[in-house]
């Protein structure tokens, strides 16, 4: 698979976590405010954690690239040094073409 298909797999994927991720925020926030905060809403969970490690066997490197995903999608996407120098995170994309993408090759 050529890189630029992979890129599209990838950063497909990670948006529809995303998605996925608004989603079932919506749902603990209204299960908060029914049952005063107790439940948790995990019905997608499995299927989250099973898709980010598909997206990562992608890769040449599936753990390094799977705690990349998971970093962008639960701990935030602002920015990350990389040799030193600060690169921007603002979207899947971004993600891919300063991180992910340096853990593939043909």
């Amino acid at each position: 698979m050529n890189k630029d298909k992979m890129k599209k797999i990838i950063t497909n994927g990670i948006k529809a976590l995303e998605t996925q991720i608004c989603i079932d925020e919506k749902i603990d926030k209204a299960f908060d405010s029914l049952f005063d905060g107790f439940p948790v809403f995990t019905a997608t969970t499995d299927l989250e954690e099973s898709l980010i490690s598909t997206l990562a066997e992608l890769s040449n490197s599936p753990d390094n690239v799977k705690e990349y995903i998971y970093w962008y999608l639960y701990d935030g996407y602002n920015s990350i040094y990389i040799n030193g120098k600060e690169v921007p995170i603002r979207c899947a994309e971004d993600l891919f073409d300063h991180v992910i993408g340096e853990y593939y090759y043909e």
